[in-house]
């Protein structure tokens, strides 16, 4: 065999395993790899009952972020919610 033949046989299969990689990789991680990072905001609750990091913040029904971390007020009193919303809100 050829050994130009070679390179392009090992090229296209390096190319193949890369492109194989960013397929898993954004399937994986939900294609949030360019997502609109926004802002944060701090949110106070007397209680958070079943809001978990992960959960869709929403207004009048329309998606405007997401729950990234929920934590006790350092004050004791309460809980409070760290929500990252996207910037066109």
């Amino acid at each position: 065999m050829n050994t130009s033949q070679q390179s392009v046989r090992v090229g296209f299969f390096f190319l193949l395993g890369v492109a194989l990689i960013w397929v898993t990789f954004a399937t994986l991680s939900g294609s949030k790899l360019f997502e609109d990072r926004g802002y944060q905001l701090i949110a106070g609750f007397d209680n958070l009952k079943e809001l978990k990091i992960g959960d869709e913040v929403r207004m009048a029904g329309v998606k405007i972020g997401t729950v990234e971390k929920t934590q006790l007020k350092p004050t004791g009193a309460g809980a409070e919610a760290l929500l990252r919303i996207l910037s066109k809100y």
